[in-house]
């Protein structure tokens, strides 16, 4: 039996912007799940944002089938936590969004998890 590789990470590599295209930040590797555990979101700009947050199982596309936050709000200048315990399968993606362009800044989101293979 091989042994099972618990892997505490940062799931995205640094912080990355967001902007209005739902763009993929995560994708489960081949033989891992993931457990999702937090997502920072940072609003740099001078106004409140919406992020839009999507949990793709492999195979399907973004749509509001999938979509797992609908306008999170993320204040001006402020940095808001999601906790979850979310676990995705392999292949399964994480994509965001936000709803309009920022104006003097930007919008950033860090997640981390564990993952499990």
């Amino acid at each position: 039996m091989p042994d099972t590789i618990f892997d505490t990470k940062a799931l995205t590599t640094g912080v990355r912007p967001l902007d209005t295209t739902d763009w993929e930040y995560y994708s489960t590797p081949s033989g891992y799940k993931t457990l999702v555990k937090e997502i920072l979101f940072c609003n740099s700009s001078s106004g409140d944002m919406n992020a839009n947050l999507y949990f793709v199982p492999s195979g399907e596309v973004v749509s509001e089938q999938v979509k797992y936050f609908s306008e999170f709000p993320v204040q001006e200048n402020t940095t808001n936590i999601a906790s979850l315990n979310t676990v995705m399968e392999a292949g399964d993606s994480i994509h965001a969004s936000i709803e309009v362009e920022p104006s003097g800044g930007y919008v950033n989101m860090k997640i981390s998890g564990i993952e499990i293979g």
